[in-house]
């Protein structure tokens, strides 16, 4: 590639392709910390045994 364009224009030569390529990958795959939402607090439903049964048994012939 002896040319790339960019957000900033043309840029050209082997070396100032390279460094542009690199760059753009760099900002885009870097890792960046960030606060993450945290669930303390929050209370869930929880199913009981029959219902998490109910989720694993076979279809019978009037579901289906």
């Amino acid at each position: 590639i002896s040319a790339l364009r960019t957000s900033d224009g043309w840029v050209e030569g082997p070396a100032n392709v390279r460094e542009a390529t690199v760059t753009f990958f760099r900002k885009h795959f870097d890792n960046v910390e960030w606060n993450r939402p945290v669930l303390e607090g929050l209370e869930f439903s929880v199913l009981s045994e029959e219902r998490k049964g109910m989720l694993v048994s076979i279809f019978t012939m009037g579901e289906i």
